[in-house]
């Protein structure tokens, strides 16, 4: 189990999960429903997202549910691209199939790679509904799905971390996922006028270090 150290889990959690492992040995990761810290009232994942590789976007799935809503967990499955990082469990046979995550990313997409690699090695995802966990996003790195909230550490790694995912996993999508990095950054820019926040952005698409 892998547990990020913004994240509380709730009593019950771990072994949610593991039951929900041990009905399919088809299963090599495991994710559950991760509740805002600060609105327990509010979903942020039902597992983890559906991932859009022409975009390197992702869209959590249940995002800003109701916690008393009960999603169905085969549609769930059906729709899981990666499981969040907050909370993931992984199978023994599924983590000596493909290794540890990747280093190089730091922050962001390191799950997204992971998960690629476990669904190639023919492994699926699963989604453990009554497991519940307790996350302080951007607890770790100072991130936000708020843009103008997030720290320009996150930034930086936000940008570098997709475009080393989508030069590995899909190639040909490089140029469509540049091309969106820099037209949210223009926009953020033009709304904003916040050009520290654009400039960090930019430094990270042509491969620059992260200005100090």
């Amino acid at each position: 189990l892998l547990l990020n150290n913004d994240a509380l889990l709730a009593p019950g959690a771990v072994s949610a999960m593991a039951a929900r492992m041990q009905q399919d040995a088809g299963v090599g990761m495991c994710g559950c429903t991760v509740v805002y810290h600060h609105t327990p009232d509010r979903v942020q994942a039902w597992g983890g997202a559906h991932f859009r590789p022409c975009l390197a976007r992702a869209n959590h799935l249940g995002a800003h549910a109701p916690v008393s809503a009960a999603p169905d967990p085969a549609d769930v499955e059906r729709q899981l691209d990666y499981i969040i990082g907050a909370a993931l469990m992984i199978s023994r046979p599924c983590l000596q199939a493909i290794g540890l995550m990747e280093e190089r990313y730091f922050l962001y997409y390191e799950e997204i790679d992971w998960a690629v690699r476990a669904r190639r090695a023919g492994y699926t995802l699963a989604f453990a509904p009554g497991a519940v966990v307790f996350h302080k996003e951007g607890g770790t790195s100072g991130s936000s799905s708020n843009q103008a909230r997030r720290s320009l550490l996150s930034e930086h790694y936000m940008v570098r971390s997709a475009l080393l995912f989508t030069r590995k996993f899909y190639p040909l999508w490089l140029p469509t996922v540049l091309a969106f990095l820099f037209a949210k950054t223009m926009q953020a820019w033009l709304t904003q006028r916040d050009g520290r926040r654009a400039w960090v952005r930019l430094r990270a698409m042509v491969g620059l270090a992260l200005a100090r």
